[in-house]
């Protein structure tokens, strides 16, 4: 999951540069799954903060 959330970092600010405060709207706008499948996206976009 470190692995995905890094990748979704890069591409995001690296190769898109989006700003934190881009990348953190874009991703309040997600509404994907739900139960285990919400949860794990969820991880992901938390971990993909903290590298910025």
């Amino acid at each position: 999951m470190k692995e995905r959330a890094a990748l979704e970092t890069f591409i995001a600010r690296d190769l898109y540069g989006l700003t934190l405060d881009d990348w953190k709207y874009l991703t309040g706008t997600f509404t994907f799954g739900s139960g285990e499948t919400k949860a794990e996206l969820d991880k992901i976009i938390r971990q993909s903060i903290a590298p910025w």
